[in-house]
């Protein structure tokens, strides 16, 4: 196991955020199918605002101590695998661009509540908030596929 600040793992969620965005929109321009391009418009803009609160997160926490807080870390490798495995082509149905997304977002809900159960104070509020963001993301979207 290593050893990271809670401040570089929040970067590595960003980053990881910015680059499902960007695997979105590649999608969304090359879609012919207006349902489906609003739908990963929708998502993409979804990602943006997620990376947007981690870094307003790591904005107000910078004062404090807690980005400078030491986590044993155990690497996100499910949540870069997920990551790495996320296609979305121009053929798939929106039922399977949810379900790849909703793999992405179970994965940072799960390394989440693992960083909780690590920490201690503030630093487990912060992880337990981004964990009850990331489960009110992933019940809005399941419900969205319903509409």
């Amino acid at each position: 196991m290593t050893y990271q600040k809670v401040g570089e793992i929040i970067t590595r969620i960003r980053e990881a955020h910015h680059k499902l965005r960007d695997t979105l929109q590649e999608a969304e321009v090359v879609s012919t199918e207006s349902v489906r391009k609003d739908f990963l418009t929708a998502l993409a803009a979804e990602e943006n605002n997620l990376e947007s609160e981690l870094t307003r997160h790591q904005d107000a926490t910078a004062g404090s101590n807690i980005l400078e807080t030491w986590l044993q870390y155990v690497p996100d490798k499910e949540m870069q695998d997920v990551l790495k495995h996320s296609k979305f082509e121009p053929d798939m149905s929106v039922e399977e661009i949810v379900a790849q997304k909703t793999r992405f977002d179970q994965a940072l809900f799960e390394l989440y509540a693992s960083l909780a159960r690590q920490s201690s104070n503030r630093v487990q509020e912060l992880f337990e908030s981004l964990r009850d963001q990331t489960e009110t993301q992933i019940a809005a979207n399941n419900w969205n596929i319903r509409d």
